[in-house]
């Protein structure tokens, strides 16, 4: 208790999630006590300070107490009217845009050393196949199993030093987070393609 006095709303609830598998009745009061700091407006803050924590640091950065709407009986954290303006996309209870959203328009490439793409997976991350990758970087085809090229092996220089044999190098390519949140919300398969040439374009 005190190294982590506080109680955080994000912790808070996945803590109450494994209670409740045990003993509902304390995953509830977990809950609950996140309602002590509750402000006028609705909001639910990011934490919760413990009274009589040396932590008086946290307290006086927000001095939740100063401000119209605020609890009386707890110190948070609260809002202080930033004025960043940012696009949200909000989810339903459904989950349908996070269940959207996890098949954005990501892809596993292999690119040879003459820059070309030699091998494009389907739209991840269910269109992966790590077997697929696996059998290119270890030389085969992924589909007939041959032999693609020569050997992979390591080689001696001149000088005797080894010369470990590389099957190939990881880089990430990702779309910005509003194409992907474009993609996952309307299924525009002109997006995908629209990612497809941005990624051949910096690899050739």
């Amino acid at each position: 208790m005190r190294l982590y006095p506080h109680q955080w709303l994000w912790d808070s609830c996945f803590t109450a999630i494994g209670i409740a598998r045990f003993d509902p009745t304390r995953a509830a009061d977990e809950l609950r006590a996140l309602f002590r700091g509750q402000w006028e407006n609705g909001m639910l803050p990011h934490m919760i300070f413990a009274e009589g924590s040396r932590d008086v640091g946290s307290r006086r950065v927000w001095r939740s107490r100063t401000r119209s709407g605020a609890p009386r009986d707890v110190a948070t954290t609260c809002i202080l009217r930033l004025a960043v303006k940012i696009p949200a996309l909000l989810d339903g209870i459904d989950n349908g845009i996070e269940r959207a959203y996890t098949g954005w328009p990501d892809r596993l490439y292999i690119i040879g050393t003459d820059g070309r793409i030699h091998y494009k997976s389907a739209p991840g991350p269910f269109g992966f196949s790590t077997e697929a990758l696996e059998a290119l970087l270890s030389g085969r085809d992924p589909t007939t199993g041959t032999t693609l090229g020569y050997p992979l092996r390591d080689r001696t220089s001149s000088n005797g030093s080894v010369i470990r044999a590389v099957a190939g190098f990881d880089a990430t390519l990702s779309a910005p987070k509003s194409l992907s949140a474009s993609w996952a919300v309307t299924g525009d398969g002109g997006l995908v393609e629209c990612h497809d040439i941005a990624v051949a374009a910096v690899v050739e």
